[in-house]
């Protein structure tokens, strides 16, 4: 899947789990979440690390809905290389 390798913005995470930025740092704290880095005061995270706090088919989902506009807004890029489970969800 394309969308498992992105980087997201805490505010993302935030958005993804319905929690506040203090939440996120805890999980940070007690190595949940690991971040891939750092943007000014946020931290960034492997589209993945999500898979770790969120339940399967919510992360399952989010990756889905990325890739659909990843191969919807750059069809030329994704035509060939489409994963394996594409055809099946439609």
């Amino acid at each position: 899947m394309y969308g498992e390798h992105l980087e997201v913005k805490t505010e993302e995470v935030m958005r993804a789990l319905g929690c506040s930025r203090q939440y996120v740092s805890e999980l940070v704290k007690k190595r949940r979440l690991i971040p891939s880095g750092k943007r000014g005061k946020s931290y960034t995270f492997k589209l993945l690390e999500l898979n770790k706090v969120l339940e399967t088919e919510r992360y399952l989902k989010l990756v889905i809905r990325i890739d659909d506009i990843l191969t919807t807004n750059m069809p030329e890029i994704f035509k060939k290389n489409r994963p394996f489970w594409w055809d099946r969800k439609r």
